[in-house]
């Protein structure tokens, strides 16, 4: 798991967060990249990586891989 460093802003792979959106009976689950105050995560970029739904805490931003597209969410 990444770890804060003083002075610095930390980024990290290996986690491969994703994002669930809905809106009545449509469902998504994709691929974001997760930035936190201190910490950044990237996306996984491969099919084959299951992911980690992750948990969003006040203050960090959440931008969802949406085919070419990249959205903050």
């Amino acid at each position: 798991h990444p770890t804060p460093s003083a002075g610095r802003y930390v980024w990290a792979g290996h986690l491969h967060p994703t994002v669930r959106l809905a809106a009545g009976a449509d469902r998504l689950r994709l691929p974001c990249f997760h930035l936190g105050r201190e910490v950044g995560v990237l996306p996984a970029f491969s099919a084959f990586t299951g992911g980690l739904d992750l948990k969003r805490r006040p203050g960090e931003r959440v931008f969802a891989l949406a085919g070419p597209s990249v959205v903050e969410v």
